[in-house]
């Protein structure tokens, strides 16, 4: 394993700040990015926001973010729609000179010269999504001017040069341009690998669950799995001669399946670009405030210990623990309140729901049983009062079987509909034709936090977290918590995530964590290799190795110790307070954001009258 001390993989790149280039064309932006080639720099394409709705701007407020952080000294617009462009320039307000507009490739000599950039020579590609990536990497190493044409031919060769891996299994959307500059930016390497699996993400979790157990349904789990693990293994060819991974996935956390190798995720479809940029910028968390949530189902737990850590570097802590809180209080926390870490504990294992089995019709008329778990969360809120008082209720869907096979082992009817499971949805829950109803002790993969909440688990239905000012560090300390809320967070702002793939016991759950934030905390170890290196003490091996982390690898947490961090909290509740205010007050909200925003008012002025 890597020394995360010593190790060269563990140092961040420099950020570009001479330009930073909005496109949705990855062709145009792929030929700009070889321009800017300076060595351990990385150079930002940031995608369009993808929301053009007037009251959802949430993707603006991210770019407007990511580019304060960035602080780049121009903006190049390369071929955005117009409409995009304006509402772009208006959400920044910033002055004209900061921008430059590229719509075609013969305008890319004028950029190279204005920012004095000398070329080696050049090289050619045709459109192809994957030559790009390769032809792009090439062309910054080697200082060339990369020049993509329809007729062009280019080979892509692919060997072992560096000690890091990006290994990505989708070339969509930007990933072409986000891969070769990041892979250029921090010397890895590139591979595409699209598994011959025909199990999704959500099915491959699900043996990783089963697999545990020893009657006839862990051992075709276990069998199965094993098979999707070795087409995985035969995809990425010489996986085992580099140090570190980072996989850029659409769902999946593939690292689980190279354990003996550190690895980290960013996700594909949750803006990665963003994340990237704001990690290489900033390549720390600074920790200020902290959330510590510990539902107390575990007397003995880690939380403790960390809360001391926290307070030996002066960080302001705001503690939910025990049966203290309701799962109201724990929502709003989660999204209003201004913290960089945020630690859950749980120890509750999983929750219980109630499993129904149920007939219905497909679209074509061809008749299936399902075989569904589901689960209700009420939260009672400060809104209403005695019975009149107001209760979200949230529900989440767990499918187990297809007519008598399990979900992962689902085979469709000859003349079944292609959308079985749109079809099912789509039929009212009282009027679904029940044989049988039982209650189900383990909802493996319910996106939850157990609490002492009377009303049972919380869900998270999560619009955003902590205040603008933050992009905080999760650590999700309980069973499963990779599977769905890792996704949740990243899009909701966190920038970088750790859960786990499957159950893991309350010793390992302890060992891991408290051995991770004393490593991230007393000596300031990457957050990817703290927790490779907190398995190993947790002597954690093979499938074992349960926790898995999303974000760049070279991420740290870093303190202040000297500022007065319960007023740095005051006044990030103040500015959050006025910021929503003034929001409030222009009057053009839609109800459901209106109503967020009231509820935050309410929320951030009775936590700044409590410090």
């Amino acid at each position: 394993m890597p020394d995360p001390i010593n190790d060269s993989l563990s140092f961040p790149p420099k950020i570009e700040k001479r330009v930073v280039c909005i496109s949705g064309n990855f062709v145009l932006s792929a030929q700009i990015s070889s321009c800017f080639n300076d060595e351990n720099t990385y150079f930002a394409v940031l995608e369009l926001p993808r929301s053009l709705h007037k009251y959802w701007r949430n993707e603006f407020v991210k770019l407007n973010n990511v580019l304060a952080r960035v602080k780049a000294e121009k903006i190049i617009f390369a071929d955005v729609p117009s409409k995009m462009m304006n509402l772009i320039k208006d959400h920044l307000g910033l002055r004209e000179d900061r921008y430059i507009y590229i719509n075609k490739k013969t305008e890319i000599n004028t950029l190279a010269s204005n920012f004095g950039i000398k070329f080696e020579g050049v090289i050619e590609c045709p459109p192809d999504r994957e030559k790009v990536t390769f032809a792009l990497l090439e062309a910054k190493r080697r200082k060339l001017k990369l020049i993509i044409k329809s007729d062009a031919d280019y080979r892509i060769v692919q060997s072992v040069e560096q000690e890091h891996l990006l290994a990505s299994d989708s070339s969509d959307l930007h990933n072409p341009v986000i891969l070769a500059n990041y892979a250029f930016s921090v010397k890895a390497d590139i591979r595409f690998f699209v598994s011959k699996s025909k199990y999704s993400s959500r099915e491959i979790y699900d043996m990783i669950g089963e697999s545990v157990h020893e009657d006839r349904g862990g051992e075709l789990a276990r069998q199965i799995f094993g098979e999707v693990k070795s087409d995985f293994e035969l995809d990425i060819k010489n996986v085992e001669q580099y140090k570190l991974i980072t996989f850029f996935t659409n769902d999946f956390t593939y690292g689980y399946l190279f354990p003996k190798i550190p690895s980290t995720h960013i996700y594909n479809k949750s803006l990665p670009s963003y994340l990237i940029a704001s990690s290489v910028a900033e390549p720390y968390i600074q920790v200020n405030s902290a959330l510590l949530v510990d539902t107390g189902f575990f007397k003995n737990s880690e939380t403790d210990g960390i809360c001391d850590l926290l307070a030996q570097k002066n960080v302001f802590v705001k503690e939910l623990r025990e049966n203290q809180f309701r799962n109201f209080d724990l929502d709003q926390s989660i999204q209003y309140y201004p913290y960089d870490l945020l630690f859950v504990c749980s120890h509750a294992g999983f929750p219980k729901g109630n499993r129904f089995k149920i007939k219905f019709l497909d679209k074509e008329s061809c008749d299936h049983v399902i075989t569904i778990d589901t689960l209700d969360s009420f939260d009672i809120t400060n809104k209403g009062e005695g019975t009149n008082r107001i209760v979200n209720v949230k529900t989440f869907y767990e499918f187990v079987e297809l007519d008598g096979n399990p979900w992962y082992k689902k085979e469709y009817k000859k003349g079944s509909s292609k959308t079985v499971v749109e079809d099912f949805m789509a039929i009212e829950r009282e009027k679904w034709e029940v044989l049988e109803e039982k209650e189900n002790e383990q909802m493996r993969f319910c996106n939850v936090i157990i609490t002492q909440d009377p009303l049972g688990p919380y869900i998270p239905m999560i619009h955003g977290i902590s205040d603008p000012s933050s992009a905080p560090f999760v650590f999700n300390n309980a069973c499963v918590s990779n599977y769905t809320m890792s996704v949740n967070f990243i899009f909701a702002g966190a920038n970088f995530y750790v859960g786990t793939v499957k159950k893991v016991g309350n010793e390992d759950a302890i060992n891991v964590a408290s051995s991770f934030f004393k490593q991230c905390i007393g000596e300031n170890r990457p957050l990817a290799f703290a927790l490779c290196e907190a398995q190993n003490e947790a002597d954690m091996t093979g499938e074992d190795r349960v926790y898995t982390c999303i974000g760049c690898h070279f991420m740290k947490l870093n303190f202040s110790p000297d500022l007065d961090n319960r007023e740095t909290v005051k006044e990030r509740l103040r500015a959050d307070y006025m910021r929503r205010q003034r929001r409030v007050g222009m009057g053009d909200l839609e109800d459901n954001v209106k109503n967020r925003h009231e509820e935050a008012l309410e929320f951030t002025l009775k936590e700044y009258n409590a410090i």
